[in-house]
């Protein structure tokens, strides 16, 4: 993505402002594996995703959890480090070979003094943060793990095709063990999708979603708007892929 078009998700930011945030921006691709922002670390700018899946983790006493993931689109920084300049809470680790924008900490609160739309996209961004954060509450508060699973592939479909099993798992705080046993149950309640049909108008798109342990035949049908947030209709057969 364009730096423009993900400033668009949040506010409708000037060009003027647009420009000068792009011109104070490094471009830099970014390896699978390879932290943006390490727990433990001050960190020192900001990251604007334009291509690729990343996780936000967080390590306690070797012990590791997956916070949640981010795709195209997605600003992200350490609130610990810009906020008070200390080392960081969480990881932010590429799942993919990504790109994104740098911009340091320095140049983005002087581009907040000169512009104020861009003041207008950093107060949209934070209350966005605080309105996850309480619905995510909400969201784990199930208090069966099914519920949460069928959430999460209801949420986001778009990056399951590439997340290691272990890593659904540490996200939806259950062992793998279990995560299997969720796709299987979700499987029998699910009809079988209907395949190699020739599209019409009003119909889905039929597509295969690779999971390192789980396999997915997603059908996504019609979206609908609610709530504040978008909702995509569609079934899911499941069976096992090893591991690497």
């Amino acid at each position: 993505m364009e730096l423009t078009d993900i400033l668009k998700l949040n506010h409708d930011v000037s060009p003027r402002a647009a420009a000068a945030l792009r011109e104070k921006c490094r471009l830099l691709e970014i390896q699978k594996g390879e932290f943006i922002v390490e727990q433990g670390k001050r960190s020192k700018a900001l990251f604007f995703v334009a291509d690729g899946i990343f996780r936000v983790a967080f390590n306690h006493n070797g012990t590791e959890d997956t916070i949640c993931f981010g795709h195209d689109g997605d600003p992200f920084m350490s609130v610990q480090s810009y906020y008070a300049q200390e080392p960081s809470l969480f990881s932010c680790i590429a799942m993919t070979v990504s790109k994104v924008y740098r911009i340091s900490f320095a140049d983005f609160d002087e581009l907040l003094r000169q512009h104020n739309d861009l003041l207008m996209w950093m107060k949209n961004v934070l209350t966005e943060q605080l309105y996850a954060l309480e619905r995510r509450y909400v969201y784990f508060s199930q208090p069966d793990a099914y519920g949460r699973f069928v959430s999460f592939v209801a949420a986001r479909p778009e990056i399951m095709e590439i997340i290691p099993a272990k890593y659904i798992a540490q996200y939806l705080n259950i062992r793998p063990e279990t995560l299997y046993r969720l796709r299987a149950k979700y499987l029998r309640s699910r009809p079988s999708p209907k395949i190699n049909q020739p599209r019409t108008n009003g119909a889905a798109d039929s597509h295969i979603l690779i999971v390192k342990g789980l396999f997915l035949h997603e059908v996504v049908g019609e979206t609908v708007h609610g709530d504040n947030s978008i909702l995509a209709y569609f079934t899911i057969s499941i069976s096992v892929v090893p591991e690497e």
